[in-house]
């Protein structure tokens, strides 16, 4: 390899590096609501949240998560992260199976109710618009660590002086909002890509270090 291939495949290398850095998460919406409606939110605390205290909470609570399904966190928002958790309460209250047999069950108009509630308020999510280039987070040190290892076949674990990655209300580390790049860590990822090439790409005209034992 000359010199010149050399310096091409280590610029072109340590752009995928430290791009790597990066990725694309792409959602079904261009905005989520981080608040809901006055009105909505109202509704929420007076007719809803009541409902789920006292019919699903018991059992779908942060210690109690049957099926791994919590429901003490919802509020009035229907932010993306959201949808798939409101779908499946709607879908389990408006068939009758949530609360089980052998529980206490909800009078029959507040069951429909709270169906019908969540139903208008997933109608109204689903017509938000969609973006077009997706949402920009980083890798986690996981991922990022994985991606060094699988393009340039390093072993070495280079990821240790990075902090660990933040978890979530829901208890994940891959979600976007915790997903934060700052300078620092920035910096970081760029010294780490730096170091995993030196690792793996050795010059052909620098000559080999001596060592004396």
């Amino acid at each position: 390899m000359t010199l010149g291939n050399y310096r091409h495949r280590r610029q072109i290398v340590y752009a995928i590096a430290t791009a790597a850095v990066f990725s694309v998460t792409w959602t079904a919406r261009a905005w989520q609501a981080k608040d809901a409606s006055a009105a909505t939110q109202a509704a929420f605390e007076q007719q809803i949240k009541p409902f789920l205290k006292q019919n699903c909470v018991r059992c779908h609570n942060e210690e109690t998560s049957i099926s791994g399904v919590r429901v003490d966190s919802l509020d009035g928002s229907f932010d993306d992260g959201r949808i798939r958790l409101w779908e499946h309460v709607q879908k389990r209250i408006a068939s009758g199976s949530m609360p089980p047999k052998g529980q206490p069950q909800p009078a029959s108009a507040d069951r429909q109710r709270v169906a019908e509630w969540i139903a208008t308020n997933l109608d109204a999510a689903r017509l938000r618009p969609s973006p077009k280039n997706g949402l920009v987070r980083r890798l986690t040190v996981a991922q990022y660590r994985n991606t060094l290892r699988e393009l340039l076949s390093l072993d070495d674990d280079l990821t240790e002086t990075l902090p660990p990655d933040a978890i979530s209300a829901d208890g994940f580390v891959n979600n976007k909002d915790t997903l934060q790049l700052s300078p620092m860590l920035l910096e970081a990822y760029f010294e780490i890509a730096g170091e995993a090439l030196n690792r793996s790409i050795v010059d052909p005209k620098s000559k080999p270090a001596i060592e004396k034992f």
